[in-house]
């Protein structure tokens, strides 16, 4: 009889550590990879920029490649990841802060997006422009693991408010003189004209040492724009050196379209 007491205990300690060990092992303790978020990569019209640090990789920037960056409508800062790879991905968390303020979590999105527009708003007294705002995301997996990207960061500055040629203006021809609002601060100016699709066509810089507060800068490329239909755009910049560091600042004006006949 003792003997058969013994084999069941036996038994039941046997089938115990079997099921412990299947609990042990159906947990996930593996956080997701490493988000991979964009810092300013560079502007449209830039061309050709690095990606990594090491400089091996590059691509052609454009409005929807460069990083963290202005956008055009309300005072809204992009921000752009890489790709993830994880399959079992649940949210993304969206985190800002100011420089020696406190950490909020702005948003949680779905897991298939790569980038993703901040709305800003003063936050006490903390103006929505004018101010360095900083962004870092969180992955996080179907079990509640989690894993944090590096920082990046940006400082939106006062938009360009574009005067001429106005919103849908017909034109005989590419003579075109465009003028703006000279704002607060701004280092340099970035003219830009898109074909009828919005793709790049052409830019003129302007480094500001001009007191007029309306500004004017004519096309003048050796290529005269055909019959059609074109937009345009004026981005500001302000690259400043904070703490020793290259800070990017910038805006980007509403788009206009105009036509030549």
């Amino acid at each position: 009889m003792k003997k058969y007491i013994l084999l069941i205990g036996v038994i039941l300690i046997i089938v115990l550590a079997a099921c412990s060990g299947k609990e042990t092992l159906g947990v996930d303790t593996t956080p997701p990879s490493k988000p991979i978020l964009y810092p300013h990569l560079g502007d449209t019209g830039d061309g050709w920029a690095y990606i990594n640090e090491g400089q091996t990789d590059s691509i052609y920037v454009t409005d929807y490649n460069n990083g963290i960056d202005a956008v055009p409508t309300g005072n809204k800062i992009r921000i752009q990841w890489e790709h993830m790879l994880d399959k079992d991905l649940k949210i993304i968390r969206i985190f800002r802060f100011a420089r020696d303020n406190q950490v909020t979590k702005i948003d949680s999105i779905a897991p298939n997006y790569e980038e993703y527009e901040d709305q800003l708003v003063n936050v006490g007294d903390l103006p929505a422009i004018e101010t360095e705002w900083n962004y870092y995301i969180q992955a996080v997996d179907l079990a509640g693991n989690y894993s944090t990207s590096d920082t990046v960061s940006y400082r939106l500055i006062e938009k360009p408010v574009l005067i001429s040629p106005v919103d849908d203006a017909l034109l005989a021809n590419s003579n075109i003189t465009f003028r703006w609002n000279k704002g607060r601060d701004v280092e340099k100016y970035r003219l830009l004209v898109f074909d009828d699709m919005q793709a790049y066509l052409w830019h003129s810089d302007l480094d500001i040492s001009l007191e007029e507060n309306i500004i004017e800068l004519d096309y003048n490329s050796s290529t005269a724009l055909p019959s059609g239909t074109y937009y345009w755009r004026v981005d500001a910049f302000r690259d400043r050196i904070d703490g020793g560091d290259l800070f990017f600042s910038g805006s980007e004006s509403l788009e206009r379209k105009f036509v030549i006949e």
